[in-house]
C-alpha cells in the first residue's frame, strides 16, 4: 500500500525526531518537556476527570510522558498516520493501547488530544477529520487542540526551521472555531492563547491565565466540548 507524503514524512523522522524537538524546544526553553507538561496540566484544568483519552496524532508520544501523571485512571489510547511513529510508542509507553487511526475513530473517548496535528492536514480534508473526531466524543466529551499561533513571530521562526514543520500551513484560531462550527452537532467552544513566557521569563508564568485573551502566544488551544 502507497503511503500518502504526511505519513512518509513522519516515517523517516522517528530515529531523530527527539532530537529535533529538543533543538526546537530549547529555544524557548531549557526544560525541553515543558511544552507538552504545559498543556496535559491547561488539560486537566479544563476537563480534570476523562475515563478514556485518545492521543490524535501521537507522533513518537511526547504527550504520553504527561498524561497518565495527569490522568492516573484513564484509559489511555494513540494513533498516528505513521507507522514507525507507533512503534516507537508502543515500544516506550507499554500501557498505551495501540490503534490505527480508522479504528480510533470508530470508537468513543473522553478527551481527545489533537496537539500541533492540524498544520500538516491539507486544508480540503480538514473539515472531513474534524467531523469525525467529534464523532468519536461520547456525550459531554471534549475535543482539544493545540496549535501553532500564526501570529506569533518567535512561532513562526521555529516552524520556518524545523524539519518535521516543513510541509505545515498554520492555522488561525479562528479557523479551527469555523471547522467545528460547520460540524452538524451543536458544539460548545472556548479557546485561548498561550505560551507566553520563554524560560528566562518563568516567574511571570503565573499571569498566562490573565492573558488568554490576548493574541500573541507561541500557540494556542481550542475546546470543542459535545453535548451531554
Amino acid at each position: 500500500m502507497t503511503k500518502n507524503p504526511v505519513e512518509q514524512q513522519f516515517d523517516s523522522l522517528v530515529d531523530n525526531y527527539v532530537n529535533i524537538t529538543t533543538k526546537q524546544h530549547a529555544f524557548f526553553d531549557s526544560d525541553t518537556a515543558y511544552l507538552q507538561r504545559y498543556k496535559v496540566a491547561l488539560a486537566k484544568s479544563l476537563f480534570p476527570a476523562p475515563k478514556l483519552i485518545l492521543d490524535y496524532g501521537c507522533g513518537i508520544g511526547l504527550l504520553q510522558k504527561f498524561i497518565p501523571t495527569y490522568f492516573p485512571h484513564a484509559l489511555i489510547s494513540a494513533t498516528d498516520l505513521s507507522t514507525e511513529s507507533l512503534l516507537y510508542v508502543k515500544a516506550n509507553y507499554p500501557c498505551v493501547s495501540i490503534l490505527n487511526c480508522d479504528a480510533a475513530l470508530a470508537q468513543k473517548f473522553d478527551l481527545i488530544f489533537v496537539s500541533c496535528v492540524m498544520h500538516h492536514v491539507p486544508p480540503s480534508e480538514q473539515q472531513y477529520l474534524v467531523n469525525n473526531l467529534i464523532l468519536a466524543l461520547n456525550p459531554g466529551g471534549a475535543l482539544l487542540f493545540f496549535e501553532h499561533n500564526p501570529w506569533n513571530p518567535v512561532t513562526q521562526h521555529m516552524v520556518n526551521t524545523c524539519p518535521i514543520d516543513e510541509d505545515a500551513i498554520l492555522l488561525r484560531r479562528s479557523r479551527l472555531h469555523q471547522l467545528i462550527s460547520s460540524c452538524s452537532i451543536d458544539i460548545h467552544c472556548q479557546s485561548g492563547y498561550s505560551v507566553f513566557f520563554p524560560g528566562f521569563l518563568s516567574k511571570l508564568r503565573p499571569l498566562e491565565n490573565l492573558l488568554r485573551w490576548l493574541p500573541l502566544g507561541g500557540q494556542y488551544y481550542v475546546m470543542a466540548t459535545k453535548p451531554k
